[in-house]
């Protein structure tokens, strides 16, 4: 006969308990970014926030500005154009959006990961593609890279360039253009990290401010936009 020390007995114990735990949690769906979004009440317009992970850090701010409002859906938040072709349709499922507001280009120029002329390729096609949906469409310019030490491999000139490509597409398709590239140059130092492409809480939050007035522009009434905030101007032609 076989017995087990009390010792050995509360080890036995506590090891079911855990294969039960383990079984319980495995057996859980995993909730994941797209279950994050909030209901859509019938009576209010959907947006899609779709870019990079700038994008990610003003999408809550503005969930709150527009609260009963709108209802704000986080698309993807980072990665190249070309991973956005190949991935939009999946990101736009099935909802019937009013307004998506998207940007590709702090990632396709990191390294230059995506050239110049194919980032331009890819942007034109995205264009094309989300037309389609039949929502107001509304450009972001990439947001600056910090002159100096950055801990990315990124350059501060190359922003302009790449924005300069995506302008030249957005005015030919008559998109509205939200230029927070000008909007937060002349005060990084206020709102971004030191030698960081992404920002302070406090920038996240102007950054918000700056994107719920252009939606405001777009037709989303709401009277929950602070007053200092005011929409965002074109980029400048050259």
């Amino acid at each position: 006969m076989n017995v087990r020390s009390p010792s050995a007995q509360a080890l036995h114990g506590a090891l079911r308990k855990f294969q039960l735990l383990f079984t319980i949690w495995a057996s859980t769906p995993f909730v994941g970014q797209a279950q994050t979004n909030p209901p859509a009440p019938a009576e209010l317009p959907k947006v899609l926030l779709m870019g990079d992970s700038i994008a990610g850090g003003y999408t809550e701010p503005v969930r709150k500005l527009l609260e009963g409002k709108a209802v704000i859906y986080t698309g993807h938040h980072g990665g190249l154009s070309t991973v956005g072709l190949q991935k939009l349709d999946e990101w736009l499922g099935q909802g019937k959006w009013a307004i998506i507001h998207f940007n590709w280009g702090l990632n396709d120029l990191e390294g230059k990961r995506v050239l110049p002329d194919l980032y331009g390729q890819n942007i034109r096609e995205l264009v094309k593609r989300l037309k389609k949906t039949g929502a107001r469409l509304i450009w972001c310019s990439t947001t600056p890279v910090p002159i100096g030490r950055v801990n990315s491999n990124r350059d501060y000139r190359d922003v302009p360039i790449y924005n300069e490509v995506a302008r030249k597409i957005m005015e030919e398709n008559r998109i509205e253009i939200n230029d927070l590239y000008s909007f937060a140059l002349p005060r990084l130092q206020e709102l971004q990290i030191k030698e960081d492409v992404h920002f302070t809480e406090h920038g996240y939050r102007l950054l918000a401010e700056q994107v719920v007035a252009v939606l405001i522009r777009s037709n989303i009434t709401t009277s929950a936009i602070p007053a200092r905030s005011t929409p965002a101007p074109s980029l400048p032609k050259k």
